[in-house]
């Protein structure tokens, strides 16, 4: 396949023609190691996502963090539909597990779909510490497109989890 100019999400050097962003590893690691949240922004279609896919796959190969990558646009919509919007990011998060992390690391959203409540993501992102032999490095993409409600909630599940 011919390589070509990409404006519509991830890039992937094997057919994109794209500018390597050099990863400020040092930076954001101390940041991790610190335990911090942080927040990067940039304008549009400057490689935020295309870096991120790529932290998460270097930290996941060094094997010292589970590192997860979700983009949570897809709960947009739910606007002031809490339930729906948790059951839209949960299911972000399992189907980026199932792609992004091998089979033993992963932790199943199933029973916390069963009956979903405000605190249903932060029960889980709990029960996902506990049982991890590793720190959970969880990188949400697209968080601004949530708005009311919705943002509120997610914002509020993602309260620090140190087990």
């Amino acid at each position: 396949m011919k390589k070509f100019f990409n404006t519509s999400g991830p890039c992937d050097s094997d057919i994109h023609y794209l500018v390597q962003r050099p990863l400020n590893t040092a930076s954001l690691r101390r940041l991790i190691d610190a335990r911090k949240y942080f927040v990067h922004h940039a304008p549009r279609q400057t490689g935020k996502t295309t870096l991120f896919l790529e932290f998460c796959r270097q930290l996941n190969i060094e094997d010292q963090y589970t590192a997860l990558y979700i983009n949570v646009e897809g709960a947009q919509t739910t606007r002031h539909r809490v339930q729906d919007c948790l059951v839209g990011v949960l299911t972000e998060i399992e189907g980026r597990q199932s792609t992004m992390l091998p089979e033993s690391q992963r932790f199943s959203v199933g029973p916390f779909l069963k009956s979903i409540k405000e605190t249903s993501l932060n029960e889980y992102l709990r029960a996902w510490a506990m049982t991890s032999r590793k720190p959970i490095i969880l990188v949400i993409d697209e968080i601004d497109s949530l708005i009311g409600d919705s943002l509120i909630a997610i914002l509020r599940n993602y309260a620090p989890v140190m087990i």
